[in-house]
């Protein structure tokens, strides 16, 4: 039995200059509308007075977008850390430095761009809401930049009840129908 283990050139410049770049792409693109989400919930949560169920959650949508983030980073470590094997392989290696030589791929040359890693959506769990836009050219995806507080007074349900009972008293006067069927009982 052989200690040696083959795995064709092309196949790891292939992973290292495409599929493994593909994928934190794709994670990238999930932070970017996980942190659109999160930026309506912190604005909502804020308007709602900041309650803590929602402060949770924003807390729980912070840490995913974090892992999201540094599995991108990941990502692209192992893209960089495979091609240089991949170019060790062909610098030491007669079958490998063969195959790559005849491999005729519009891989071959391809210079990679690493995939823009997503910023840090702050801490949205803190109470107000986090309202932010893009770093300009830096990277395609969302930062936040200002922070206002929470100053949305919401009215207790038991304190306005009686202006929403009348609010829907006078909505049911009048039901836009030809006939009201409850006139005959």
């Amino acid at each position: 039995m052989s200690d040696e283990v083959y795995v064709p050139i092309v196949k790891i410049y292939t992973a290292a200059r495409q599929g493994i770049p593909d994928q934190a792409e794709d994670l990238a693109l999930i932070a970017g509308r996980l942190q659109s989400i999160v930026n309506t919930l912190d604005i909502q949560t804020a308007k709602a007075g900041d309650p803590p169920a929602l402060r949770d959650a924003l807390d729980v949508a912070a840490r995913i977008h974090d892992g999201i983030r540094r599995g991108v980073m990941t990502l692209n470590h192992a893209a960089v850390a495979l091609e240089l094997t991949g170019d060790d392989y062909v610098q030491t290696d007669d079958q490998a430095r063969s195959d790559f030589n005849g491999w005729n791929g519009a891989l071959k040359d391809l210079d990679v761009t690493r995939t823009a890693v997503p910023g840090d959506i702050g801490s949205p769990e803190a109470p107000g809401a986090v309202v932010g836009g893009n770093r300009g050219s830096e990277s395609p995806y969302y930062y936040p930049h200002y922070i206002p507080p929470s100053d949305y007074d919401p009215t207790a349900p038991d304190e306005d009840k009686a202006e929403r009972d009348e609010r829907a008293d006078d909505d049911s006067d009048d039901l836009g129908l030809p006939h009201d069927p409850t006139d005959d009982y």
